[in-house]
C-alpha cells in the first residue's frame, strides 16, 4: 500500500503551508504529458492547432486546448502566440494542471515504499525525507518557478508554461541517493550533489541536513570540543589558570557549530534553486531536450539563478555574492577556454576536473553579462537556438548562432573579461570561497 499523497500549496518561502493529508486523487495528465515542445510543425499546420486550440476554450475543452497549442509551439513563426494563449490558458481559474501520472508510477516503482507523495500548484515530489525537508523544498521549487518566469518570460517572449506538474525526488539518504543516480540516471561522479536528468526528466536531491559531510564536519568539531576540555581538565588538575573560561570555549564551538550548518543550509538552497532552474528552463521551451545545448547556457542560465536568500529578488539581475567572487577569483585574467570554444562546447566529460570550477563561473559570467547588457540579443539567440532541427547541433553551428546574434566572439571575450573587472569584489559579502560542491544535467541519449 502507497503512503497517502499530501498536497501542499507553497507560496514564498516563510509563508505559510497549508498542507492536508488524504488528498484527492489528482487527474491523469492529458495527451501532452509526453510532448516535447519545439517537435517541429509547418506555419500552415500550426496555425490550424492555434485555431483548434482557441475553439477548445470555448468549448471547455481545456486540456484539449493546451495539447493543440503546444503543437503549434512547434513553428518559430508562431511560437509567441502559442506561448501567450498557454499562459492565458494555465492562468485561469478553472485550469487544472495535469499530474504526469506515468512517469509518477515509474519512478515510484524505482523507490522504496516508504517515499510519500507531496504535490503543489507546479510540482510533484516523491520522498521518504522529513515533512519539514519536504515542505520547505516544496516552498523553494515554487518560489524558484515564481523568479525563473518573471525573469525569462522578458527574455524569451516563447517561454512557455510546462505542460504537467514537474516531477522531484528527494532523498533522506545521501547513500540512498547516490544508488539510485548510479542505477538509473547513470550519475556516478562523487562530487555531484544533485542533478536534473533530461530523459527521465526529473531532479533527484539529497537532504543535506542529513549528509556525510555535515556529519563529517560536526563530528571533527565536536572531536575538537572534547580534546578543548580535556586539556582545560589537565591545566586544573596541574593548577594551571586558563586564560578562556569553559564558558567562553562552549560558546564559541556553538557558534562555529552554527555557522557550519548555516553554511550547509545555504548550500542546499542554492542546489534546489539551481536544479529546478534547469527543470524549468527544459520544460518551458527555454531550452529544449529535443537536440544538443551548450554547456555555458545551461549552466551560465542555472547558476545565474543560484541564491542562498530565496524571500529577497533573485536571478541574472542580482549577483550572487559567491558566484561573482569565484569568478573574480577564477577569471582574473583570462576564461579557461578561448570564447569560441565554450560557446560551441555541449560535452565536458574530456574536460580535466581542475578546470570544471572555471567553466562554471566562465558560464556564469557570460550569461549575466548578456542579460545585463544584450538582453534583446540573448533573447534572440535563444528563439534561434530553439529553432535549429532535433538532434546534435555541430560545434560550428553554435559558434555561428552565438557570433550571429553577439557578434565577434574574440572581441566580446575581450569586453567580458574588462567587465569582469569591473565588477566590486564580493568576496567580503560572500562569506566564503571555493566550491560548495556541484550540481549537474545530466543529458542523455533516447
Amino acid at each position: 500500500m502507497q503512503p497517502p499523497a499530501l498536497v501542499v500549496g507553497a507560496a514564498v518561502v516563510g509563508a505559510a503551508i497549508l498542507a492536508a493529508a488524504q488528498a484527492p486523487a489528482p487527474p491523469s495528465a492529458h495527451a501532452a504529458d509526453t510532448l516535447l515542445l519545439g517537435r517541429p510543425v509547418s506555419h500552415e499546420q500550426a496555425k490550424r492547432e492555434l485555431t483548434l486550440g482557441d475553439d477548445a476554450v470555448q468549448q471547455g475543452a481545456l486540456a484539449q486546448a493546451d495539447a493543440h497549442y503546444r503543437l503549434a509551439w512547434g513553428s518559430p513563426q508562431v511560437r509567441a502566440a502559442a506561448a501567450q494563449r498557454l499562459w492565458r490558458l494555465h492562468e485561469r481559474r478553472d485550469y487544472v494542471l495535469p499530474v504526469p501520472q506515468q512517469q509518477v508510477q515509474e519512478t515510484r516503482r524505482a523507490l522504496s515504499s516508504d517515499f510519500s507523495l507531496y504535490e503543489t500548484p507546479h510540482f510533484v515530489m516523491l520522498t521518504d525525507a522529513s515533512r519539514a525537508a519536504a515542505v520547505k523544498t516544496a516552498s523553494l521549487l515554487e518560489r524558484t518557478r515564481e523568479r525563473f518566469f518573471r525573469v525569462m518570460r522578458s527574455v524569451a517572449p516563447e517561454a512557455a508554461p510546462p505542460a504537467t506538474k514537474l516531477l522531484c525526488v528527494l532523498f533522506a539518504d545521501e547513500q540512498a541517493y547516490r544508488d539510485f543516480a548510479r542505477e538509473f540516471d547513470r550519475v556516478e561522479a562523487p562530487w555531484v550533489a544533485g542533478y536534473y536528468a533530461s530523459v527521465s526528466n526529473r531532479i533527484v536531491l539529497y537532504d543535506d541536513a542529513t549528509s556525510s559531510a555535515v556529519a563529517s564536519a560536526l563530528e571533527a568539531l565536536e572531536q575538537q570540543r572534547l580534546h578543548a576540555q580535556q586539556q582545560a581538565r589537565h591545566a586544573r588538575r596541574q593548577g594551571v589558570t586558563m586564560q578562556v573560561s569553559q564558558r567562553d570555549l562552549n560558546q564559541s564551538y556553538e557558534r562555529r557549530r552554527r555557522s557550519m550548518l548555516e553554511q550547509a543550509r545555504s548550500a542546499a538552497t542554492e542546489k534546489v534553486v539551481h536544479e529546478t532552474t534547469h527543470l524549468l528552463a527544459f520544460n518551458s521551451g527555454v531550452q529544449s531536450r529535443l537536440h544538443s545545448q551548450p554547456f555555458w547556457l545551461t549552466e551560465g542560465l542555472a547558476t545565474a539563478f543560484e541564491t542562498d536568500r530565496p524571500e529577497q529578488a533573485f536571478g541574472p539581475a542580482q549577483p550572487s555574492p559567491r558566484r561573482q567572487a569565484e569568478a573574480a577569483r577564477l577569471l582574473a585574467d583570462e576564461l579557461p577556454l578561448p570564447l569560441r570554444e565554450l560557446v560551441s562546447l555541449t560535452d565536458v566529460s574530456t574536460v580535466a576536473e581542475e578546470r570544471i570550477d572555471a567553466l562554471y563561473a566562465a558560464s556564469y559570467a557570460l550569461f549575466v553579462y548578456l542579460h545585463r547588457r544584450q538582453r534583446r540579443a540573448l533573447g534572440r539567440y535563444l528563439a534561434a537556438l530553439g529553432s535549429e532541427p532535433p538532434g546534435e547541433i555541430a560545434s560550428q553551428r553554435l559558434l555561428e548562432l552565438f557570433e550571429d546574434n553577439f557578434g565577434d566572439a574574440d572581441r566580446l571575450e575581450r569586453t567580458l573579461l574588462r567587465w569582469l573587472r569591473t565588477l566590486p569584489d564580493a568576496s567580503r559579502s560572500s562569506g566564503e570561497g571555493g566550491n560548495r560542491g556541484r550540481f549537474v544535467t545530466v543529458v542523455e541519449g533516447d
